[in-house]
């Protein structure tokens, strides 16, 4: 994730450069502020990889996840909806390669979106007890049932 975050961002900042070189005001506030958002999410997206406990990294992750569905839904919805260019993308109409910039780095969102969906947020629920437990412990138990806690079949109706 911190990848193609770090590749949007590099995106975004062609896209500034060429609205800087080409003198357009409208387009210098826009993708200033996709640049802000880019760094934004990137320094999330790499202060996350360090973190061991569950805590924080299923936090990170989390906010992660609602800032990439939101920002993958706002940019496609611009894509898609609008007849005419969207304000988000003023000076795409006229120049083909911003267009084709601009959606790429939607479909890195997407990724990054799916990505962070798919991220696990903390250890498994069932871990087999040989990984846990020694040989020992394990021969010694009463419930060989990994399915019932209890041992009781048929007790739930």
């Amino acid at each position: 994730m911190s990848f193609l975050l770090g590749v949007i961002l590099v995106i975004d900042t062609i896209c500034l450069g060429y609205s800087a070189a080409n003198n357009e005001r409208s387009s210098l506030a826009i993708y200033a502020i996709h640049i802000a958002f880019s760094l934004y999410v990137l320094v999330l997206a790499v202060r996350s990889v360090n973190q061991d406990s569950i805590g924080p990294h299923s936090e990170s992750i989390l906010h992660l996840t609602a800032l990439m569905t939101l920002a993958t839904a706002l940019l496609g919805a611009t894509a898609i909806l609008p007849v005419t260019p969207p304000p988000v993308a003023a000076s795409l109409e006229t120049v083909p390669a911003l267009r084709g910039l601009w959606h790429l780095s939607l479909g890195l969102y997407t990724v990054v979106c799916i990505m962070s969906f798919t991220t696990p947020r903390g250890p498994r629920l069932h871990y087999p007890p040989e990984s846990i437990y020694s040989d020992k412990t394990i021969s010694a138990r009463t419930n060989l049932e990994q399915d019932n806690v209890c041992g009781v079949v048929g007790a739930f109706h």
